[in-house]
């Protein structure tokens, strides 16, 4: 069946294989909006060095999403990340 990602709005950058999607249909199984999960783990791959007097910096994830992250985030780290809004939650320990 195909889904449009349309569907998905925004959060369709942090769509995975193998990931559960969750689906609305209408009664002519047409489908009607989609949703990821609410939160992704995802590693760092790159990130800026951190800016004295600054909380934030920028850092990308998997498939080159850039995100902002607290500046004690480093290259390699795993961050929780929420698909509806693209910003950190919080670093996962490994």
């Amino acid at each position: 069946m195909h889904i449009p990602k349309i569907l998905f709005a925004d959060s369709i950058q942090f769509l995975e294989e193998g990931m559960v999607l969750k689906i609305r249909f209408d009664e002519n199984e047409k489908p009607l909006n989609g949703s990821l999960p609410q939160y992704i783990e995802l590693e760092v791959t790159y990130t800026e060095e951190g800016v004295k007097g600054k909380s934030v910096k920028t850092a990308e994830v998997g498939n080159g999403i850039k995100i902002q992250v607290p500046v004690f985030v480093a290259i390699g780290d795993r961050l929780k990340i929420n698909t509806e809004t693209g910003e950190y939650v919080e670093r996962v320990m490994k």
